[in-house]
């Protein structure tokens, strides 16, 4: 997995990287991630300030998720939960099939 860490308004600590790749690896073991963007940004003048995106490249279609909390360990955390959330509901879609193809009447009937 190639990991991306943006850091806008936060200083970058070993600490809150951890945190990232750990929370990563996690959903890792459930999907292959071939690449992961994250940005990490401090927005002082909104409330709550402290907002994380990750985009998640992964064979089949790809993951997005945002988060926004008071803190910036709170919102990594948020984050990895609403991807967990997104993993459990396209296990649970059914899959459409493609094996019939779809037959087109003739124009002028």
């Amino acid at each position: 997995m190639k990991l991306t860490v943006q850091h806008l308004n936060v200083r970058s600590t070993d600490e809150i990287d951890s945190l990232v790749e750990a929370r990563l690896l996690a959903v890792s073991r459930r999907r292959r991630i071939d690449e992961a963007m994250v940005r990490l940004e401090e927005r002082r003048h909104l409330s709550p300030p402290f907002r994380v995106s990750m985009h998640l490249v992964t064979p089949g279609p790809d993951y997005r998720v945002e988060a926004v909390e008071h803190s910036l360990q709170a919102a990594v955390h948020k984050a990895q939960a609403a991807l967990v959330l997104q993993l459990d509901r396209r296990e649970r879609q059914p899959r459409k099939s493609r094996s019939a193809p779809r037959k087109c009447r003739p124009p002028g009937r």
